[in-house]
């Protein structure tokens, strides 16, 4: 269970409070907390209906992030959901989604990542350098359940860590990771 201190520390940024960076205080407030019915998610709701009110959550966010960032290609890595990928081409419409399993030879398929879902099951962490090494400059990378094992936590922190990345978004379940160099590294605690 969650500490107190980690609820604290997290709400203070919940709705942008306290950040410093315009594109941040946007993502945190125009993407990740956005509240208002977006324009896909009644016909989305009828198809993700067996859902939990967590999971439609989550795949809200992932059409507002693919919405935002536009990608060119979409990697799912261990996304076994035909809901994710519907939730992603509905937020962009071009773009190419690649699925990808824990184990499989990345070498030979693996193109330039602009967006990453990735589940992480098992021990992956060489997969998440791999497709690291392929992320275009702005990519953004979703890991899901970072806190479900030490593993996970371990990859999320590998990841934060990772100098090409600028800004990470830890939200309850999962962290989202923005590719850019060119700034000095930030890292958001966010209540979601």
């Amino acid at each position: 269970m969650e500490g107190f201190m980690t609820k604290v520390r997290r709400w203070r940024h919940t709705h942008g409070y306290g950040v410093q960076s315009p594109n941040d205080y946007h993502f945190i407030r125009d993407v990740i907390m956005e509240n208002y019915p977006y324009y896909a998610y009644e016909k989305l709701g009828k198809e993700a209906q067996h859902k939990d009110a967590t999971e439609r959550k989550k795949l809200q966010l992932l059409l507002r992030i693919a919405n935002f960032r536009q990608p060119h290609n979409t990697t799912l890595y261990n996304n076994d959901s035909d809901s994710v990928g519907m939730y992603i081409k509905e937020g962009c419409k071009k773009t190419e989604i690649i699925t990808i399993k824990n184990g499989r030879d990345l070498s030979e398929i693996l193109p330039e990542t602009d967006l990453l879902i990735f589940n992480p099951i098992g021990n992956c962490i060489d997969d998440l350098g791999k497709i690291s090494a392929k992320a275009t400059e702005e990519a953004i990378f979703i890991i899901d359940n970072i806190h479900a094992c030490e593993d996970n936590k371990k990859m999320w922190e590998q990841l934060k860590n990772n100098n090409n990345v600028g800004t990470t978004f830890e939200l309850k379940h999962m962290g989202i990771a923005i590719f850019n160099k060119k700034i000095y590294q930030k890292h958001y605690l966010l209540n979601y």
